[in-house]
């Protein structure tokens, strides 16, 4: 579920962020927006993160949805060092929180690739998919260098994501992409609608199936 701030909230936010140039606790943060759950994983990700996990103010910001404060923080110097490796944390922080003002100014940096990923090989895409972030996704792939196929650590492209938690909706406006893989097979000899189907999620099978691409014969690797 998304999670904003209160008016006062986010005053009290802009005057400490623009005064104070430290990083903050990030377990302090998520733990406040009830982002973490009872073993400390982030969202519905199960990423442990370890408890000198820092948040900059760039992060923070972006996460929270502070439009204003994120353009003047990544213009920032100090944000723009090695290719703007902290402004890919932003952006991650703000897909999976859904707070599309801060994606789409953010995307509007020409410098930016938007395919880059995290430490646990999730792109900006793939943490809005899991989040289920309709109005990030449209504008993440409405950046012609965002790739939809571009797969996690594991091999898993962001398809395969929508498909598995059976989310119909994302899996459509993907079906609509004409770069997306529809019949990928992975490690585990599965195709997407074996992965929907084993998780009980038929509507999104239908979904899947009404693409011709898509060959419901399709053996895995073990036939």
């Amino acid at each position: 579920m998304k999670w904003d701030l209160s008016e006062n909230a986010r005053s009290l936010a802009i005057g400490v962020l623009h005064k104070y140039d430290c990083d903050i606790s990030g377990m302090l943060v998520l733990k406040q927006v009830k982002y973490l759950d009872s073993k400390g994983s982030v969202g519905n990700f199960g990423s442990d993160l370890s408890s000198n996990f820092l948040f900059s103010r760039l992060d923070c910001a972006s996460f929270v949805g502070i439009v204003e404060l994120v353009g003047t923080l990544a213009a920032m110097p100090s944000y723009r060092h090695e290719r703007l490796v902290p402004v890919h944390t932003a952006i991650a922080w703000a897909a999976q929180n859904g707070q599309e003002g801060v994606v789409a100014m953010i995307l509007g940096d020409d410098e930016l690739c938007p395919n880059h990923s995290d430490y646990f090989g999730l792109t900006p895409l793939i943490y809005a998919i899991r989040c289920g972030y309709v109005p990030v996704i449209k504008i993440l792939l409405g950046r012609g260098m965002v790739d939809p196929n571009l797969p996690d650590h594991s091999g898993q492209i962001p398809l395969w994501y929508a498909a598995q938690d059976g989310l119909e909706g994302v899996v459509k406006i993907l079906q609509g992409w004409p770069a997306v893989i529809l019949d990928k097979v992975y490690h585990s000899g599965r195709t997407q609608p074996l992965f929907a189907a084993h998780n009980g999620h038929l509507r999104v099978v239908e979904t899947l199936l009404m693409r011709y691409e898509t060959n419901p014969d399709k053996p895995n690797l073990h036939g």
